[in-house]
This record gives C-alpha cells, structure tokens and sequence, in this order.
C-alpha cells in the first residue's frame, strides 16, 4: 500500500536565498567529501519492511557523525584550515553592486565592469590557488543566469545574462556566490 505525502511551502525572498545558498553551498562542499559522502547508511530496508526505530536511530546517529565530519572541515570564515569555503550574498542596486552578506572577510570589493559584468575582489591569502566558484540569481522576477568566467587567488569574473545560450541581454542582478579553493 503506498503513501504519497506532498508538502507546499511557501518561501519569502530571503528565506530562498538561504535555500538557494545552502543547496549550492552543499553541492560544492559534497564535491570535496566524496570520500565521506559515499559511505553507505548503517541499515537498509526493503520495500514494504516494518521499520525498527533502533535501526532507524542507528541511520541517524551515523549520519550525525558523518555531518559532523564534514562540518569539521568546513571553513566558515577562511582561517587556518588547508581547505577555504566562502560564501557571500551580492546585492545591487541600480549599477552598483556590494557585499549583503558574506563568511568572514574575504571580499574586498565588488566592481561592476560593464551592463551584466562583475569582477569580485578576493582578499590576498584567502586561497593559495585559483578556487573553484559557483553562482545563482537571487528572486529575479524572470528569467536570468549568471556564469563565472574566470577566477584566480584574487579574483572571480561573472556575467549576467537573461539568455546565455545567444549572449543578449545583460543584466545587473544580485547573486550568491560560493568558493572553495586551496588555503
């Protein structure tokens, strides 16, 4: 006998930022724990077995080590760990972009270059080599993508445009921004 549950939940504009953030920030930071992420769950079940709450206790309890593991590792604001994860939210209003949000001080400015152009300035020492970035739109109202084009120790290259697969139409919109690189 199956069981469909189906929730809906409804996310003010900040609350889908965090979301957004996390799921990217989790992407990357999954990308670096492949060695812990693929570890199989302690018990398994088969479709239509009873659940024991003592093997469920069990999953739990090894995935709360296994977090813990990764958490270990994380980096919030980039300091004396071998491996700097940096997150930041980037606003803009009108043509000026700047820093809403970000973990530790690891930017040291936002430059628009040109319509939908952006370089973001990283703070010398936070990543001994080029570090691999990902970005998403923040609340749009439409349809946009951002691409980071290049990075280095001291810098990461983006453009925002409303349809990438032409280059047309540049945007300035905020976005969030992970990195993770070499300390």
């Amino acid at each position: 006998m199956p069981i469909d549950i189906k929730v809906n939940v409804t996310l003010s504009s900040g609350q889908k930022r965090v979301v957004r953030a996390a799921v990217v920030g989790g992407a990357v930071l999954a990308a670096f724990s492949v060695s812990v992420a693929l570890a199989a769950p302690r018990n398994t079940f088969a479709n239509g077995q009873p659940l024991a709450s003592q093997a469920m206790n069990e999953n739990f309890t090894d995935l709360d080590k296994r977090i813990g593991a990764l958490e270990a590792q994380h980096v919030a604001s980039p300091g004396t760990s071998k491996v700097s994860i940096a997150s930041a939210f980037i606003d803009v209003s009108g043509t000026t972009y700047s820093v809403g949000r970000a973990d530790g001080g690891w930017i040291a400015a936002v430059n628009r270059t040109a319509l939908g152009e952006v370089t973001v300035l990283v703070v010398p020492g936070t990543f001994s080599s080029a570090p691999n970035c990902v970005a998403g739109i923040q609340n749009t109202g439409g349809f946009a993508w951002v691409t980071v084009l290049s990075t280095s120790t001291t810098a990461v290259g983006l453009t925002i445009l409303s349809n990438p697969a032409t280059n047309t139409v540049a945007l300035d919109k905020g976005f969030s921004l992970v990195c993770v690189g070499s300390r």
